[in-house]
């Protein structure tokens, strides 16, 4: 049992996150949220995030986001490859919408640092963005 799941496994960490989100050439935005890592087996790491896109002046976005992440432990230093699926809601549109975030990161010590692409699969085509993103694990 313990070779499927692993005896190093830990309950998990809370952490807060922010960054900027790159739209386009002249719209650079801000997101900032609630994170929980856990460990799972065989370099792999579940981290759902709760989070407020601000989109523009006027609009945001709240967004629910499953991150899966893989990376090589390296003592203080795990990097790592991120595929994220995200659902979110428009806060002024009132429009559902959903999509997938692919990048990478590295984590040191307690922080987090990770890029990725989002893309919308939605009629949201024109908020796909760059997003980097900083966070802390408690």
């Amino acid at each position: 049992m313990s070779l499927c799941f692993g005896d190093n496994m830990s309950a998990g960490n809370f952490g807060v996150l922010g960054g900027a989100t790159f739209y386009n050439p002249t719209n650079t935005r801000w997101h900032a949220g609630v994170a929980y890592k856990m460990d799972l087996p065989l370099g792999l790491h579940l981290q759902p995030a709760l989070m407020y896109n601000a989109v523009s002046k006027d609009m945001g976005r709240i967004n629910v986001m499953g991150s899966v992440q893989w990376g090589i432990n390296l003592i203080l230093l795990r990097p790592f490859i991120d595929v994220s699926p995200f659902a979110g809601y428009g806060l002024d549109d009132k429009k559902w919408g959903w999509g997938t975030g692919i990048g990478g990161g590295l984590d040191i010590w307690r922080f987090q640092v990770a890029a990725r692409y989002n893309w919308h699969f939605d009629q949201s085509r024109d908020l796909n963005a760059v997003t980097l993103t900083c966070s802390f694990f408690f």
